[in-house]
């Protein structure tokens, strides 16, 4: 009876350590937000490890979620009206963070390796960025300078704080102390996370909203004023210089304008998208869509006008008044003169011996 009962002990103990090795495998994987602790970061904190000196860009909103779906969830990053500023004014200061990392090669080293670009890019990459200010409390991963090397750490911060957004409208930089930004983890739950750092009135776990890349990037981002009594177009990179006149505030569920589908960018002085009145509609044709213009013919769609016959006309014409003259021909036969009408009823042109080149189309 011993021996059957430390076997049956035995067996207790394995299948209690196989059970442990199976939740440390595929318990955490699946839970991995659990536990995870989330930082406060509140308007104007610049947050541990800056990699610049504070500076004063954020600004606290009374009305932030004023015009935009009740924040929470996750948002696309080009939504019309998820974004804030004023228009006509940057919240950042996009050379001086360049000439502060240019002036610190470490801090440059190490802010470029976040981002995934060579040091010798910063300026560029953050020329392409465009200062806006968060209407939501925003969860990301904020990047620190520690010992020499990037930090990383999963945060939320407030609604209020200024940072730079890339083309597909995620937050890159933090603008008041230059940290890099980046997407959260996505197994992180803000509701199943601790939190450190001071609180504000009107944070909630349940209100954390999470920003997804939109479809493409964009041309121009459409951003609420800090009353939400109204919007305007930002083109991207820009730092208010090209903001678009004063537009109605967008309503909840806006989607995006298509100003990333245009095949080469707008002017910068009209950008796409920017909520303003449409051009008037193309007249259709029979057998169109109304209110499109027709798609153009491919170019064997259409057959070339037909050549002149070299022959001559088995019937004598009249010199006097007639409705068709035969066309001119000077050299070899090559016709030369205007316009003939073609069996359709369609005018085209004559080609001339003295401009054309071989295929049918005129030198320029």
């Amino acid at each position: 009876m011993t021996q059957i009962h430390f076997r049956r002990r035995g067996f207790s103990m394995a299948a209690a350590a196989v059970t442990t090795i199976l939740l440390a495998l595929f318990g955490a994987a699946g839970c991995a937000g659990a536990g995870t602790t989330i930082a406060r970061l509140t308007v104007g904190d610049p947050g541990p490890d800056p990699y610049a000196p504070a500076r004063g860009t954020d600004q606290r909103l009374a009305s932030a979620h004023a015009g935009t779906p009740p924040p929470g969830g996750t948002s696309t990053g080009d939504s019309p009206g998820l974004y804030g500023g004023t228009r006509r004014t940057s919240s950042c200061d996009k050379q001086r963070l360049v000439t502060f990392l240019m002036a610190h090669p470490d801090r440059a080293d190490a802010w470029a390796s976040v981002q995934r670009i060579e040091p010798s890019a910063i300026a560029a990459y953050v020329a392409r960025l465009t200062p806006v200010r968060l209407r939501a409390d925003t969860l990301v991963t904020n990047h620190g300078f520690r010992d020499g090397k990037a930090t990383g750490a999963p945060a939320v911060l407030e609604a209020g704080t200024g940072v730079l957004i890339n083309e597909f409208g995620i937050p890159a930089v933090k603008c008041n102390c230059g940290n890099p930004l980046t997407a959260p983890d996505p197994r992180i739950s803000p509701t199943g996370a601790r939190y450190s750092g001071p609180s504000w009135p009107d944070f909630h776990a349940g209100k954390v909203t999470r920003i997804r890349p939109g479809r493409a990037p964009a041309q121009a981002f459409v951003l609420s004023d800090p009353d939400g009594g109204g919007a305007f177009t930002r083109p991207r990179g820009t730092q208010g210089a090209q903001d678009g006149p004063q537009i109605p505030e967008p309503a909840p569920g806006t989607a995006a304008p298509h100003v990333h589908s245009a095949p080469a960018p707008a002017p910068s002085g009209s950008p796409r998208g920017d909520l303003s009145p449409a051009p008037a509609p193309v007249p259709s044709k029979p057998g169109s869509t109304p209110g499109l213009p027709p798609p153009p013919a491919p170019p064997w769609s259409t057959p070339p006008p037909p050549a002149p016959s070299k022959t001559a006309p088995s019937k004598p014409t009249s010199t006097s008044t007639s409705t068709s003259t035969a066309p001119a021909t000077s050299g070899g036969g090559t016709p030369a003169g205007p316009p003939h009408d073609s069996p359709s009823g369609a005018r085209h042109p004559s080609p001339t011996s003295g401009n054309t080149a071989p295929g049918g189309h005129g030198r320029t």
